[in-house]
């Protein structure tokens, strides 16, 4: 009995070392497949891609449909409102759009990728929403998209300021048509805060901050609380616990409701882009 016990005992021992080796095996592979993947796709990205910055994601028919969902569950706007919108988005062709050699395209990719700018763009044309403030245009995705929209539609009393302190930013507004409608502005935040800013229009309007520059996040969102303005709309791409947007929403959380949602590169290359949206309650 002794030595029976003694040899089973043995055997366990084996066949567990067996299995920690096999576990490792495994996951050794598994590491395996994930870089040369990754490393297919960022060589795939480096070559079929011109942007170095700011990237635009290109989700896959999960990522739209549950971001369809997410935003419908959270807004309680119309589904075929919010569908219409994405598939416009989706349709654009831009493969004409700035083929000379104009120093702001080298790192614009002409294609209908709008990721997070959907959230903006939908909630300024199914919303009373007139104004839209966006702090840090970068490559001008968003107005291009929203001045599309209201070319084919012939909508009127929506506008637009777009505040970027790079002058080198804002390829694509090259290609939009001129509307009293739209302001574009290469300045300081800050300047323009303080001397043009409507704080009406902040009140009552849409804000994306967009600027991935940490002082100008700081200063915005200081700015709104210390002159007691909650915009209707915030929409943020910083939404780290330590964000500027986060400690504004801590000192003003009983005014807003809020909801992150994330953007998910198909091709598991690109980070993934986490977006707040608070809507004043």
């Amino acid at each position: 009995m002794f030595y029976k016990n003694y040899y089973l005992i043995k055997l366990r021992k084996i066949y567990g070392i067996f299995l920690l080796i096999a576990n490792f095996i495994k996951r050794f592979l598994y590491i395996l497949k994930r870089i040369l993947v990754y490393t297919k796709n960022s060589i795939k990205w480096l070559f079929s891609s011109k942007e170095h910055t700011s990237f635009s994601i290109e989700m896959d028919e999960i990522g739209y449909n549950s971001f369809i969902s997410q935003f419908l569950h959270f807004t309680n706007l119309q589904s075929e409102a919010i569908e219409e919108k994405v598939a416009f988005a989706r349709s654009l062709n831009m493969k004409d759009i700035g083929k000379t050699l104009n120093p702001k395209m080298v790192d614009v990719d002409l294609k209908p990728r709008f990721d997070h700018r959907l959230i903006a763009f939908i909630l300024l044309f199914e919303d009373s929403v007139k104004y839209l403030i966006e702090f840090g245009f970068n490559q001008g995705r968003l107005l291009f998209l929203i001045d599309e929209y209201i070319k084919k539609n012939k909508i009127t009393d929506k506008h637009y300021i777009g505040i970027d302190y790079n002058h080198r930013k804002g390829g694509l507004l090259e290609n939009i048509h001129e509307s009293e409608e739209y302001k574009v502005l290469f300045q300081d935040i800050k300047d323009f805060l303080l001397k043009d800013m409507d704080k009406d229009m902040l009140r009552e309007g849409l804000i994306v901050s967009s600027t991935h520059e940490i002082n100008s996040e700081t200063f915005l969102f200081n700015f709104l609380w210390d002159n007691n303005i909650f915009p209707k709309f915030i929409i943020s791409t910083n939404v780290n616990i330590d964000s500027p947007y986060r400690s504004f929403l801590s000192k003003a959380d009983s005014k807003y409701k809020s909801e992150t949602f994330i953007f998910l590169d198909k091709n598991e290359f690109l980070e993934p882009i986490r977006i707040g949206l608070s809507i004043r309650i």
